[in-house]
């Protein structure tokens, strides 16, 4: 999309890390680049303020951000697991558990209010769910499922985590306990990866709009690159739609 209006797109990965992003921000400023749109690491949005007083465009992509008076474009991640923990109740599953990441980012804590949220329409109490919090990583996600699995008479019936990769190691390590993924243990990811329709059984999850957050972001940005300053700031909350296959089912009463 940027390539067809004659730009050229620099990515950098900060790893959530807010040095890092700092650092990333002083180099393409040093280049001369003529926007940029920015995942912020934290709620630390002072550096990026001195960038917009400098007069550089700047969009922010899927953080809320309220004190920066900028153009957003965001996931509405409070709505997503609220789907996805309602869509578990519907289908009979009371003992829930929820594989969260461990990493303090907005969107996590938006997550969790989703979660907590559901909960509520339904008349139960925060603690009618287990969380536990993880890395990022497959093995991350087997090994707090593993800790859900420890006690028979408190295992989850149905099990909501943060992320696709999350969820992936979730299965793995329910397979290897000889359990069966739905019949025993209901899964659901967050993202709508490429690899969940691959996956066995096949991963239901929570589509992350990727492409056309995207392409509304840097619509947003050639906007603003082309000088329209005078406009007030945007901004375009997505929502993410559950998808239903193969990893979830309705409670089968022992």
């Amino acid at each position: 999309f940027l390539f067809s209006h004659g730009i050229t797109l620099s990515l950098c990965n900060s790893e959530h890390l807010l040095t890092k992003e700092k650092d990333y921000i002083n180099a393409l400023r040093a280049k001369l680049v003529d926007g940029l749109i920015i995942i912020p690491a934290s709620e630390d949005s002072d550096h990026i303020n001195q960038v917009m007083e400098s007069g550089l465009p700047v969009l922010v992509l899927d953080r809320p951000l309220s004190r920066l008076k900028t153009d957003r474009v965001l996931i509405d991640h409070d709505h997503g697991a609220k789907d996805a923990v309602e869509y578990l109740l519907s289908l009979g599953h009371s003992r829930l558990a929820y594989l969260d990441k461990k990493y303090q980012l907005p969107h996590k804590l938006a997550r969790l209010e989703g979660v907590y949220k559901a909960l509520s329409a339904h008349g139960l109490p925060e603690d009618a769910l287990r969380r536990v919090e993880c890395g990022v990583s497959l093995q991350d996600g087997a090994q707090a499922m593993s800790l859900l699995l420890q006690k028979r008479a408190s295992r989850p019936t149905a099990v909501f985590c943060f992320d696709d990769i999350i969820a992936m190691g979730a299965i793995r390590a329910i397979t290897d306990q000889g359990l069966r993924v739905p019949k025993d243990i209901s899964v659901i990811g967050f993202d709508d990866m490429s690899l969940c329709s691959y996956t066995v059984p096949r991963l239901t999850t929570l589509h992350y709009p990727r492409l056309k957050m995207s392409k509304i972001a840097c619509e947003l940005l050639l906007k603003r690159i082309a000088g329209d300053t005078e406009e007030e700031p945007v901004q375009v909350v997505l929502t993410p739609k559950l998808v239903v296959r193969e990893s979830t089912q309705a409670l089968i009463e022992d």
